[in-house]
């Protein structure tokens, strides 16, 4: 009877495990959440391209890599009680949201669809991809990381010196002499590019999103820590 009571416990725990799921929204449920203003939304965009002539275990290799992260029952949790969830397929038909009507266009090699412009704020988009916006609607803006401005100033100096000791010691039109100047060149603009502040909105390409880190990622714009703090930095807590 324990063995029994065991292995039927067991089953229940084995259940829940995989009966964790993203509370995806309706497209009118959706509708409805934008003009209540309650929670952020994580918004995924599926893939636009049409993929009839690849082999079936290609897409699904391909789809379990990049949609892996909507498989942890801790994210899922967190994305579930924080974020209102919706996810968007490009082949979905032409519709009506909130008085406006977005077109879904056909294409041989991609689907194209409106309504993915809606969500991204952008005509240009690289999908499937991860959209976060706060609880008014709006992208979130954010840093994605801070060049080590201390470090390219050493490195700098560093081509400098190094220019100036062939400058003394090769002749004019030495071949070494020349990659050198462009090395210092191109030194004083990574500096010069690190002293500027790249600005980001909240729109994620899958191909390059940081799955590993994608509970990270969402915490750091719930929390808003956006506002205070590079994500780099953030993520290599």
């Amino acid at each position: 009877m324990k063995k029994i009571t065991l292995i039927i416990a067991t089953l229940f725990i084995f259940q829940g495990i995989a009966q964790a799921q993203v509370n995806w929204l309706s497209i009118d449920e959706f509708e409805k959440s934008v003009k209540k203003n309650n929670k952020d939304f994580f918004i995924v965009i599926d893939d636009n391209r049409n993929y009839s002539h690849y082999p079936k275990e290609k897409i699904e290799k391909r789809n379990n890599q990049l949609f892996s992260f909507l498989e942890n029952d801790d994210f899922i949790e967190y994305i579930n009680d924080n974020f209102i969830c919706f996810r968007f397929n490009p082949l979905t038909e032409s519709f009506s949201f909130n008085g406006v009507e977005y077109k879904r266009q056909e294409n041989k090699r991609q689907n194209s669809h409106e309504f993915i412009n809606f969500l991204t704020s952008s005509e240009k988009n690289n999908l499937p991809a991860v959209v976060l916006r706060t609880n008014d609607f709006e992208l979130f803006k954010y840093s994605p990381s801070i060049p080590n401005t201390n470090e390219l100033t050493v490195l700098l100096a560093a081509e400098k010196l190094k220019h100036n000791y062939l400058v003394d010691n090769l002749e004019e039109n030495s071949p070494s002499l020349q990659r050198s100047a462009r090395m210092v060149d191109v030194s004083m603009k990574k500096l010069e590019d690190s002293k500027k502040v790249i600005i980001k909105t909240s729109v994620f390409d899958l191909s390059r999103f940081r799955r590993d880190d994608s509970f990270k990622i969402v915490n750091y714009f719930q929390q808003r820590l956006n506002e205070t703090q590079d994500l780099d930095s953030f993520i290599k807590k």
